[in-house]
């Protein structure tokens, strides 16, 4: 064993595929760059970068697999010697403020939410329907999570998830386009959730299974890794969806501001990333738990 990291080949295809779509993220910022200091034109539009992104995505899928599959073939995936499940500790959950108190914010902001709904569809407005709707839902998942595993979520993390959801749909009625920094702040605060369920999934996959060792520092890389992925995930989704509503000349649900926008969001997806990787996991350890419960339950 070359390095104190061993991995399942499923698990390999999926770094990868996660390596590649993230090495492409930063590269593309990297152009971005490039271009307003050199004066280049390496990336000359929004759509130059979402196709480098989506090439390098098929790229990193079908190199994923092929690797595993070639490694197969010539037997040299030798399956790694059983570990012990690493002895980390969850670190206590702070909250500054009484649950109770935070449960007033969270209500306040579910119900807010509920009104742009609502009004989305006296207005017959699909998009604010379905933003506001799907933001409403996962604000409920701490809740969901809590009676289906009988383990209540912290009221710091609810009170994270909510905002996330809020500041999202809220940014849709006009402050994504009017206030200049709000999409950043939405990003780096969503980044930092997508951050933190990264990390939980990578920390139970290790406590879980005795076939993959990851070293604390791995799981660090793994979280900023994950986040760019998923940020590249999102942008084609945008991408695709505008594409979409322009070739069946309807508005567009997801909406995306032009290549500065882009290069913005990614970048501000690596700081959240980066953020909770740092100073933020311990938010996220009793998640850690709950996922690795129901692995060895499903066994």
């Amino acid at each position: 064993m070359l390095t104190p990291v061993d991995m399942t080949p499923w698990f390999s295809v999926g770094f990868v595929t996660v390596t590649t779509m993230a090495i492409a993220a930063l590269w593309g910022i990297t152009q971005y760059a490039i271009d307003a200091v050199a004066g280049t034109t390496h990336l000359a539009s929004n759509a130059d970068l979402m196709w480098d992104l989506l090439a390098a995505t098929v790229v990193g899928v079908a190199a994923g697999v092929t690797f595993e599959a070639y490694l197969r073939r010539v037997g040299r995936l030798a399956a790694p010697e059983p570990t012990a499940p690493s002895d980390d500790t969850a670190r206590q959950d702070r909250v500054p403020l009484s649950a109770s108190r935070l449960r007033y914010v969270v209500r306040g902001m579910q119900a807010t939410l509920l009104a742009v709904t609502v009004y989305g569809v006296a207005t017959v407005d699909l998009a604010v329907v379905s933003n506001a709707g799907i933001a409403l839902g996962v604000t409920f998942v701490p809740t969901v999570v809590g009676r289906r595993y009988g383990r209540s979520v912290s009221a710091g993390l609810a009170l994270w998830i909510t905002a996330a959801a809020f500041l999202h749909a809220i940014g849709l009625l006009g402050p994504y386009g009017s206030v200049g920094w709000y999409d950043q702040v939405t990003h780096t605060l969503s980044a930092s959730l997508v951050a933190g369920v990264g990390y939980a999934i990578v920390r139970a996959v290790d406590h879980w299974s005795t076939d993959v060792t990851f070293t604390p520092a791995f799981r660090v890389v793994c979280v900023v890794l994950f986040v760019l992925a998923a940020g590249v995930c999102w942008e084609l989704v945008e991408f695709g969806a505008g594409g979409a509503a322009s070739l069946l000349g309807h508005e567009a649900v997801l909406v995306q501001y032009g290549l500065r926008d882009t290069v913005l969001d990614l970048v501000f997806d690596a700081v959240g990333a980066l953020a909770v990787a740092l100073w933020g996991i311990s938010y996220f350890d009793g998640v850690a738990d709950l996922i690795s419960a129901s692995l060895r339950a499903s066994k």
